[in-house]
């Protein structure tokens, strides 16, 4: 086993480890994070009406059931 593959390991086993949202904002000639965040909901500044589970954006189920939330809303 590598090095990189020893480093890696504990993630290749605990993938909810790599699902992690941060949402940044435009802020002068940078960027400002807003949150970051494994579990929750992802509100867009922009998109009037976006809300998103964090969890649908790592579960097809998920993804699913927001999408048709977001449609209904429509």
């Amino acid at each position: 086993m590598t090095a990189l593959d020893a480093l890696l390991e504990p993630i290749r086993h605990s993938p909810q480890l790599l699902e992690v949202v941060e949402q940044y904002r435009l802020a002068g000639d940078g960027f400002e994070l807003l949150q970051k965040s494994t579990t929750g909901e992802l509100r867009s500044e922009v998109v009037e009406g976006f809300v998103a589970p964090i969890s649908s954006f790592f579960s097809e189920e998920e993804n699913v059931k927001a999408l048709r939330t977001l449609l209904a809303d429509q």
